[in-house]
């Protein structure tokens, strides 16, 4: 007996899901920098797929949560953003490591440097979700 076509995509879907939370997560944080006049968004996340992923889409959409970013976003052109990797969180084979506690020594890090007065953030909670 053959798989009908929705058992084969249920199938499809099933080994789409394991592998997709399987796969390495990877830590981090990163910055959006309007190249045309230096501001920048910082941004962290557990996962960088999604926020990366998330805040492409918001570029691209002309919306996101940061009003002043909307409105640059009204301003430049979408080419002017641009989304950089600032860091990685660095796994170790320690069985205490805590990548959570790790990515929050890192945000503490970029978020001591950041100049509050260019940027489009406006307090600490820079991680997505």
């Amino acid at each position: 007996m053959t798989d009908t076509p929705d058992e084969t995509t249920q199938a499809r879907r099933a080994e789409l899901r394991r592998t997709y939370e399987e796969r390495t997560k990877e830590a981090g944080v990163f910055q959006v920098r309007n190249a045309k006049n230096g501001r920048v968004l910082l941004a962290s996340g557990l996962d960088l797929h999604g926020p990366l992923n998330r805040v492409a889409f918001e570029l691209d959409s002309k919306g996101c949560r940061h009003p002043e970013l909307v409105n640059d976003l009204k301003t430049f052109e979408r080419g002017d953003f641009v989304i950089e990797v600032l860091e990685m969180v660095v796994p170790k084979d320690d069985p205490d490591f805590d990548p959570r506690k790790e990515l929050e020594i890192l945000e503490q890090k970029y978020l001591a440097s950041l100049d509050r007065t260019t940027a489009y953030n406006r307090d600490d909670r820079i991680r997505y979700p």
